[in-house]
């Protein structure tokens, strides 16, 4: 570029626009909040996440975090094939959890996986699938913050 046209002004970062550590909110044991659960991309999933009463599953794949909280929330009475088809969000038509592996205008889920006599859509990265977890949650009345993951 022509010495006119060319930015010359060094930026450097100030305290204001320096990029700051995200701070996370954990226990003694390594536990945050699914509510306040907001890692970086490419982040490893959770090693396990805990549930309401206390049991825990452990988890290797992001996926996983959806199957263990559809699961629990079957085995505790608050999933049910009368409840689906389950939406992917508030202002979604596509379904998350259905009896069939299909949305309600009947397109196949992209990634199906099996959980008790339901079926969950696994398809997404791992902020797609740490939001519509939340969205199950808050969708069957439960709140994420009595979900918790443990980062290790």
């Amino acid at each position: 570029l022509p010495d006119d046209q060319q930015n010359t002004t060094e930026h450097r970062p100030t305290e204001e626009t320096a990029v700051q550590p995200i701070s996370l909110d954990l226990d003694e044991d390594g536990w945050q909040p699914l509510s306040e659960y907001n890692p970086e991309p490419k982040t490893q999933p959770p090693s396990e996440i805990t549930f309401p009463d206390g049991s825990q599953s452990p988890l290797k794949f992001w996926y996983e975090m959806l199957k263990e909280v559809v699961l629990w929330l079957m085995e505790n009475g608050d999933l049910s094939e009368g409840e689906c088809p389950i939406p992917r969000g508030p202002h979604s038509k596509m379904s998350l959890v259905n009896i069939e592996p299909v949305n309600s205008d009947g397109k196949r889920f992209p990634n199906p996986k099996p959980v008790g006599s339901l079926y969950f859509d696994a398809h997404g990265n791992l902020r797609t699938i740490i939001t519509r977890t939340k969205f199950l949650i808050q969708y069957v009345g439960k709140d994420p913050a009595q979900f918790k993951v443990r980062l290790s």
